[in-house]
């Protein structure tokens, strides 16, 4: 019989896979609106190959690669919190990383943003605040 964690973890591997051109629309659209902010903090005017001006979504996709995915041990409603780590044309050292819970985005920035379980907690505590 699996634990209550073990059944989480698989039922959130199993959203991941049903649910994995949302969440990759998701994290596209979201890096795309927030992508100006990230040229300010990582580029200077000789840096325009690395983070060149986006005209649409699809401009992020040669800039960025998948490298991991985390599942937290983070959960809510059954569900734990969801990592994806990317390696990144603008920080080869540190990489880019996003963190959802189902398909919302809870933190984008540096690759560790995709894996601070600290994160995680925060946001699931916000939002039983806010119930």
């Amino acid at each position: 019989m699996n634990s209550p964690l073990l059944s989480e973890l698989i039922d959130t591997y199993d959203f991941i896979v049903s649910n994995q051109e949302e969440i990759k629309n998701v994290i596209l659209q979201e890096l795309f609106e927030e992508y100006s902010g990230f040229q300010a903090k990582y580029c200077d005017d000789e840096d325009d190959e690395f983070m060149p001006d986006l005209t649409c979504v699809n401009d992020l996709k040669p800039l960025i690669s998948l490298a991991r995915v985390h599942i937290l041990d983070v959960i809510k409603d059954g569900i734990a919190y969801i990592g994806f780590e990317f390696d990144c044309s603008w920080d080869e050292e540190h990489g880019f990383g996003v963190m959802l819970f189902k398909n919302e985005v809870v933190a984008m920035g540096g690759s560790d943003s995709s894996f601070l379980s600290w994160i995680a907690n925060d946001h699931l505590n916000e939002s039983s605040d806010s119930k």
